[in-house]
């Protein structure tokens, strides 16, 4: 009965300390102070309600193109706000299991180094010509009959995909295979030691 009650109260405390740090998330300040309601700042921004709801709660971990559709319609500069943001949901809140809520940085990087990473990252070749196909990466490879860590090793940069693969990746976005070596050489080439810079003038490209 002890453990059962123990189990309970610290599940409680973790409860209830995600909602008092909910209450001061930087994005629901920011839409408090703007005086905008979440159905309002939805509208305005072109995104779900529910998406900004469970990014102030730290329930998902918001994307890059999302954060810039809420900047734009707040006003404020999306790094910054991105920044704060996911610096918030690193915190860690002291309870029994001290848990870092969500995101996590690799090792030695700052929040502002995993955002423009991140940027970065949805900016490879693959993501580009993907989204120009109205299909899910899953349907695409399926298509294609290509594994999805061939893709992840790829986008990691862990290794290339082999010429045959790469040609059947061509093949599916309708593309040369030139123009995606020159799509991977310039993406590879992306100054990003300047991680504000680099999201400022990026990240829109996201969702151009």
């Amino acid at each position: 009965m002890s453990s059962d009650f123990s189990a309970y109260e610290s599940t409680n405390l973790d409860s209830i300390l995600r909602t008092v740090r909910s209450a001061f998330h930087p994005l629901r300040q920011l839409r408090q102070q703007k005086n905008l309601t979440l159905s309002a700042l939805a509208k305005s921004a072109g995104v779900y309600r529910w998406t900004i709801h469970f990014i102030e709660i730290m329930r998902v971990k918001p994307k890059p193109e999302t954060m810039y559709k809420l900047a734009v319609a707040l006003g404020v500069n999306t790094a910054e706000l991105y920044v704060s943001v996911l610096a918030y949901g690193m915190e860690k809140v002291k309870s029994d299991h001290a848990r870092t809520l969500r995101i996590v940085a690799q090792p030695g990087e700052t929040a502002k180094q995993m955002i423009a990473r991140l940027v970065h990252r949805q900016l490879h070749p693959w993501y580009k010509n993907l989204n120009k196909r109205n299909q899910t990466a899953s349907a695409f490879l399926k298509e294609i009959n290509v594994s999805k860590a061939t893709i992840k090793n790829w986008i990691d940069g862990k290794c290339m995909p082999s010429t045959s693969t790469l040609q059947k990746i061509c093949d599916g976005f309708y593309i040369s295979m030139d123009d995606l070596l020159s799509e991977m050489k310039a993406w590879q080439q992306e100054d990003t030691s300047d991680p504000v810079l680099y999201i400022e003038q990026n990240i829109h490209r996201l969702v151009d």
